[in-house]
């Protein structure tokens, strides 16, 4: 089994973390955290048993997969140090906007890169994660990469240029579901649910929904007209969407957040 190095331990890294941890303990052993914030690699390890590296340079002399999952700003001044002591590790970027050709500029030199847009529901196994690579990746090296997301979640192999719009999607859409659920939740209340009820409803809604789109050959549009009877209620709550722009919003986020992306890309280093 390789060992495995995580390079910040920020909340994406503990939800991989965590969700391989859940799927098998004995993963713990095999896992290093690096972060200037000691207090969150003392978290780490008290929560999912792992083992905490005092440097990035130490973290290299262990490990044979490292994470890198930092601040896309901040990534340049952690790969060039490495870049002294870097031997046959293979990195996995976890970093939005960021494409493979970049960081390799960083270290000077080619090394096995794999870049992944993973999410945060990744925490409780229900993960979304887009992975592509460069030529210098092996085999083995990517089906170990590949089980440690499909441990956590579903993913999808893609070519590099498709990475910016699944973060438009994937990377950032949790925050918007959490927002609709929130809404749904705050609409209970005022419509006099208590606020635990309002909640246990709009939740197990999303999800039943979620799973009738992921379990059928449907399109989502035919999935709706099956819930909207003629001159009832779901077709004059879905009238109002309409006329606030639900879905216009939605398309204009993820467009935004892909764009937002590329502008990382270009701007930062």
């Amino acid at each position: 089994m390789l060992k495995v190095g995580f390079i910040g331990g920020g909340a994406m890294a503990e939800a991989i973390i965590a969700g391989m941890v859940r799927g098998n303990s004995s993963y713990s052993e095999w896992f290093f955290v690096s972060d200037l914030n000691k207090e969150r690699t003392s978290y780490l390890k008290d929560n999912y048993g792992i083992n905490i590296a005092n440097s990035n340079s130490q973290l290299i002399n262990e490990v044979d997969v490292v994470f890198l999952a930092v601040k896309p700003a901040t990534a340049g001044e952690v790969i060039k140090p490495l870049a002294q002591i870097w031997d046959k590790q293979v990195l996995v970027s976890i970093l939005a906007g960021t494409k493979i050709d970049k960081i390799t500029s960083l270290f000077g030199f080619e090394v096995p890169i794999i870049r992944v847009m993973p999410n945060t529901p990744s925490l409780v196994g229900s993960g979304m994660s887009a992975l592509c690579k460069n030529n210098l990746v092996l085999d083995e090296q990517f089906e170990y990469v590949k089980n440690i997301f499909e441990t956590v979640g579903e993913i999808c192999l893609v070519d590099e240029g498709e990475i910016n719009a699944i973060t438009g999607i994937s990377g950032s859409g949790p925050a918007y579901i959490f927002m609709v659920i929130e809404a749904l939740i705050d609409a209970g209340v005022k419509m006099g649910l208590k606020r635990d009820l309002a909640r246990q409803v709009a939740v197990q809604t999303v999800i039943g929904s979620a799973n009738m789109v992921h379990s059928t050959d449907k399109h989502p549009a035919q999935l709706k007209d099956q819930v909207t009877s003629p001159g009832g209620t779901t077709i004059a709550a879905v009238s109002v969407l309409e006329e606030k722009g639900l879905r216009s919003a939605l398309i204009k986020a993820v467009e935004t957040a892909s764009l937002k992306a590329e502008e990382i890309d270009k701007n930062n280093y």
